[in-house]
This record gives structure tokens, C-alpha cells and sequence, in this order.
């Protein structure tokens, strides 16, 4: 009797050690499936992770590149700059340089105005000389012909 209670013991407690055993196979079921998921979730992570650096890394070389790029517009604005400044000493030169050539065209103007008015002076008085002139020729061949009317004594 105190066997069959005993054996009826281990009975029972072979039972509860089953039924642990149970839940313990369930709960270490149930850990696997969460360890697994984790592991999955991890992956997951590990890989946006991955893809975020290579994303960085695109955006860091697209910036160094953008950089460069400006960097090439700064130099060539600049060059466009200086040349402009160039270009403007050179029309505002072109103009000073104009304005003396103008002035010196209306200096020229003036002397030729001048020049012609004494040209036309002169041409008065190779007139008034011409007149003169052709009287002068009279006057002396009147007195020729009255010298020789006169005969040797109006010679002289």
C-alpha cells in the first residue's frame, strides 16, 4: 500500500513533471519564434541601416560633386566679371578717345571755317589786284600811246 501510494506519487509526479515539460517545450517554442522574429527584425534593421549609409554616401558625393560644380561656376563668374570690367575700361577709353577725335574734328572744322574765310579774303584781293591789275595795264598803255603821240620828247 505505501508502495502503490508511492508508485501513485511518482505516477502523479511523473504527470506534473510531463505537464511541465509541456509548457516548458511551449514556452521555449514561443522564445524561439520571438528569438526568430528579433533575428528577422534585426535583419531588417541591418539592412534599412545599410541602405541609409549607401543613401549617405550618395548624398555626401552628389554634394562634393554639386561643390565642385560650384566651385567651377564662382571661378567662371568671376572670369565673366573681370572680363566685363575689361570690356568696360576698354568703351569707356573708345569714348575718351571719341570725344578727343570729335574735338579734334570740330578744332579742324574751325580752322577750315577760319582757312576759308581768309581764302575768300584772298580771293577779294586777288580781285581788287586783278582790277587793280587790268587798270594799272591801261593807265600804262594810255601812257604809251600818249608817249608816242608826244613823239621824242614825250618818252621820257
Amino acid at each position: 500500500r505505501g508502495l502503490n501510494m508511492m508508485v501513485a506519487g511518482l505516477a502523479d509526479l511523473a504527470r506534473s513533471n510531463r505537464a511541465a515539460t509541456a509548457d516548458l517545450n511551449a514556452a521555449a517554442a514561443e522564445i524561439r519564434a520571438s528569438a526568430q522574429e528579433q533575428a528577422a527584425s534585426v535583419e531588417e534593421q541591418f539592412a534599412a541601416v545599410q541602405e541609409t549609409a549607401a543613401t549617405v554616401d550618395e548624398i555626401t558625393h552628389s554634394g562634393a560633386q554639386i561643390s565642385k560644380r560650384a566651385s567651377e561656376v564662382i571661378a567662371t563668374a568671376q572670369a565673366t566679371a573681370k572680363t566685363s570690367r575689361q570690356g568696360l575700361r576698354a568703351v569707356s577709353d573708345t569714348a575718351q578717345a571719341m570725344d578727343a577725335i570729335r574735338e579734334q574734328a570740330e578744332a579742324v572744322a574751325g580752322n577750315i571755317v577760319g582757312v576759308s574765310e581768309k581764302t575768300q579774303a584772298i580771293g577779294e584781293i586777288i580781285e581788287s589786284v586783278n582790277d587793280i591789275s587790268e587798270r594799272t595795264h591801261l593807265l600804262a598803255l594810255n601812257a604809251a600811246i600818249e608817249a608816242a603821240a608826244a613823239g621824242e620828247s614825250g618818252r621820257s
